[in-house]
């Protein structure tokens, strides 16, 4: 398997959808930015299904694998226990056609 970014997609149950929560979770995104390998995150939610997580890019998947574990041990600490992740290699030739910002790191790096 070649190496290359990697896509995750990230679910979970989720009933707080407040505004008081997404303050409490800059911190969080903060240090998710930090992480080895990220590129970007795209936060997502689902308020009628109950359910949020994220679509991320990552360098390569050891990267992406290894943040998985971690975001799984941070969800833990804030009561989630049942988080899905799902890897996705990306087609970088066909994604910029569609302007996706798959070769670009972070803002500020």
């Amino acid at each position: 398997m070649a190496d290359g970014p990697v896509v995750i997609f990230v679910d979970f149950a989720n009933h707080d959808f407040s505004a008081g929560r997404t303050e409490a979770l800059k911190p969080m995104a903060e240090e998710i930015g930090r992480a080895p390998g990220f590129r970007w995150k795209i936060w997502t939610e689902d308020r009628a299904a109950g359910r949020a997580g994220g679509v991320y890019l990552f360098e390569s998947r050891a990267l992406a694998e290894a943040y998985v574990e971690a975001h799984r041990l941070r969800l833990a600490k804030r009561g989630v226990h049942e988080m899905v992740a799902e890897y996705r290699s990306i087609n970088a030739t066909l994604s910029a056609i569609n302007h996706a910002p798959v070769g670009q790191p972070p803002s500020g790096q």
